[in-house]
């Protein structure tokens, strides 16, 4: 996991640390849309011992973005997302996502 990590980061930071500033800024600004507008479907994958993100955050978006679906995983922690790939994927293939 360490490797990966280390080449990830290393990618995304190769040319300018902007993409990364952008998304820290974008955890405590408005999005500029009301989350309750959106009506495309939505899968809200959440680790419930993950240490860096607060599970509150996808359940507060749970109750507000129209028929999302949560999915609370207990004993999954913020890395274990990894693991979850393939059922995300097959979730939105079956969203016709793409086509």
């Amino acid at each position: 996991m360490r490797a990966v990590l280390l080449r990830t980061y290393q990618e995304a930071l190769r040319v300018s640390h902007h993409g990364w500033l952008d998304d820290c800024l974008a955890f405590v600004r408005p999005w500029g849309f009301d989350v309750s507008s959106v009506t495309t479907p939505v899968l809200l994958w959440h680790g419930l011992d993950d240490a860096f993100s607060p599970v509150a955050h996808s359940r507060w978006l749970a109750e507000r973005i129209p028929g999302a679906e949560p999915v609370l995983v207990p004993d999954a922690g913020h890395f274990a997302a990894q693991l979850a790939l393939p059922d995300v994927l097959h979730w939105l293939d079956g969203q016709g996502v793409g086509r």
